[in-house]
């Protein structure tokens, strides 16, 4: 399966954007702060785990695209959806745990239709993990957006 064969499903995407934002600009300054923490620390680990990396120029209109276009819909529907309306409406124990696992395993399961790549995909796996925990922990939608938008760009950086 294409990129391209995959864009109408960015339709389901846009129920995400209903949630609320900051709005003000102290809990915008605390939310890029702690995105540029998190993406900076996953992409030191992504080096150290992938091997050499070497510094490359930046396609700035592919960017904006993917930005726009993936990062911020998928987000905003796996975090902001999936995992906020499975953890708030299951009423059990366990419940923030299973939403993690649930909007994990369906963002790689869309990275292994995407990519036909089993590696690719359990890193997706595991990036998705620590976005929804992230998510989990700061109940704010911006910062796992930021935190993609981050890693994405410093790992087309130094790929």
């Amino acid at each position: 399966m294409t990129p391209s064969t995959l864009l109408p499903l960015n339709a389901f995407f846009t129920i995400g954007l209903l949630l609320p934002l900051n709005s003000n600009i102290k809990d915008w300054l605390i939310t890029i702060f702690f995105a540029a923490f998190f993406a900076a620390a996953l992409i030191f680990l992504m080096i150290n785990f992938v091997g050499k990396f070497e510094a490359r120029p930046l396609d700035t209109s592919q960017n904006i695209m993917e930005i726009f276009f993936m990062i911020i819909p998928a987000e905003a529907f796996f975090r902001g959806f999936v995992q906020r309306e499975l953890a708030n409406n299951l009423h059990t124990k366990g419940s923030t745990v299973f939403a993690i696992l649930i909007s994990s395993t369906l963002y790689a399961s869309l990275t292994l239709l995407k990519t036909q790549s089993q590696d690719i995909t359990a890193i997706a796996f595991i990036f998705s993990l620590i976005l929804c925990i992230i998510y989990q922990l700061t109940k704010k939608i911006e910062v796992p957006i930021l935190c993609h938008i981050f890693l994405n760009l410093g790992l087309q950086k130094f790929s």
